[in-house]
């Protein structure tokens, strides 16, 4: 794939990354003086229903600009080699860093800094949820900390909508996300909402906090076993520095019951603000 042209003005310079649902190229746009990341989707059940949830998705991504989100530029579909099928491709802004799940990985990561990183996700979600869009896929491998302002990281959000996309056979039910941050409402492949986002939040920051996720299992069924039956340890079992109120707001993102959780990602601003003595900057309208 190395030096090959997508859709006719996108050179693959080099490869970023590798996951479950694809690989990540550092490439450059014919005519623009900037480095972009474009990323083929390699899933080998994707249907020809998928490919088009998939742009129709990026449709509705693209345009969306948040100083907390990854911006996607564009999409298109490409043929591996000839007697593949196609699947589907997209491109977006290129960002320096690392993500959360391999630069920050719990819980040696310091409160300050804790409380600026899930508050910069939190501003991320309320601007998507703003736009009526469920992220779908908070997990720290989706968070990216972004190099260079000499004040710290920025905290980028990305792949949102990705993990939703349905897989061959699947119904309107189907079960969507990363088992290890998945809503007990997602896991049951009922409706979501922007409730359902904070519970995966409230998954991340219990990993920054103990090194792991609130539910663990020898299989996904048994994380999802977890998640729809389990109450989490609380967060200050496995480490002693979380102090009494962050296990609270902890424990309360990752209620069962979305209707106990935060209201809304501005109410979840509001409450980590209150802890970090409002040093955080995180208004942000209803």
């Amino acid at each position: 794939m190395i030096g090959r042209r997508i859709a006719g003005r996108y050179t693959l310079e080099r490869e970023l990354g590798r996951g479950g649902m694809g690989a990540v190229y550092l490439a450059r746009e014919a005519g623009r003086d900037r480095p972009i990341a474009l990323k083929v989707l390699l899933h080998s059940r994707l249907s020809e229903s998928a490919l088009r949830h998939f742009e129709q998705e990026f449709r509705t991504l693209t345009g969306l600009t948040h100083p907390n989100l990854v911006e996607v530029y564009d999409f298109g579909r490409l043929r591996l080699d000839p007697e593949s099928r196609e699947v589907p491709f997209f491109t977006m802004e290129y960002v320096d860093g690392e993500t959360l799940a391999r630069s920050a990985a719990g819980p040696g990561l310091p409160l300050g800094t804790l409380y600026r990183v899930l508050a910069e996700v939190g501003l991320a979600l309320a601007y998507l949820h703003a736009k009526g869009i469920v992220h779908q896929d908070v997990k720290p491998s989706n968070v990216l900390l972004q190099r260079g302002d000499g004040i710290g990281p920025r905290v980028r959000l990305m792949d949102l909508g990705l993990s939703g996309a349905p897989r061959e056979g699947s119904g309107p039910g189907s079960m969507r996300g990363t088992a290890a941050y998945l809503s007990p409402e997602a896991a049951r492949g009922h409706g979501v909402d922007p409730r359902s986002d904070l519970y995966s939040l409230g998954c991340v920051a219990y990993e920054l906090l103990t090194g792991r996720p609130p539910f663990q299992g020898s299989s996904v069924l048994g994380v999802i076993r977890g998640h729809l039956l389990e109450e989490p340890i609380p967060p200050s079992t496995l480490n002693r520095a979380v102090p009494p109120e962050l296990d609270a707001l902890v424990l309360k993102l990752l209620a069962k019951d979305p209707g106990t959780r935060h209201p809304s990602a501005a109410a979840f601003l509001a409450a980590i603000d209150a802890l970090a003595g409002g040093t955080l900057a995180v208004a942000t309208p209803e």
